[in-house]
C-alpha cells in the first residue's frame, strides 16, 4: 500500500532513525537524572529526559508537535543556563 496523500503526492515517512536517537538519549538522560536527583542535584535532567522521550515518541508516529516540543525543550534548556553563565 502506497502512502499518498489525496492530491497524488507521495508522502514522507517519519524520521524513525532520528526518533530512535531521541528515545535513547532520553532514555539515559531521564535514569541518569534519577540518580542525579536522589543524590540531590538538580530535576532538570530528570524532566528534560522526559520531554525527550515524548519528542522520540511523538517523531516516531510522524507527529510534528514531536519537533515543537524538542524546539520548547532546546528553548528551556538556554533560560536554565543561562544563570549560570553570567
Amino acid at each position: 500500500m502506497k502512502n499518498t496523500l489525496y492530491s497524488g503526492r507521495t508522502r514522507a515517512r517519519p524520521p524513525r532513525i532520528f526518533a530512535c536517537v531521541v528515545l535513547l538519549v532520553g532514555l539515559a538522560l531521564a535514569a541518569g537524572g534519577i540518580r542525579l536527583t536522589l543524590l540531590g542535584g538538580s530535576l532538570y535532567y530528570v524532566t528534560a529526559g522526559i520531554a525527550l522521550l515524548a519528542c522520540g515518541a511523538l517523531l516516531w508516529q510522524g507527529n510534528r508537535w514531536g519537533s515543537y516540543l524538542y524546539g520548547l525543550l532546546t528553548a528551556a534548556t538556554v533560560a536554565w543556563a543561562m544563570p549560570a553563565v553570567t
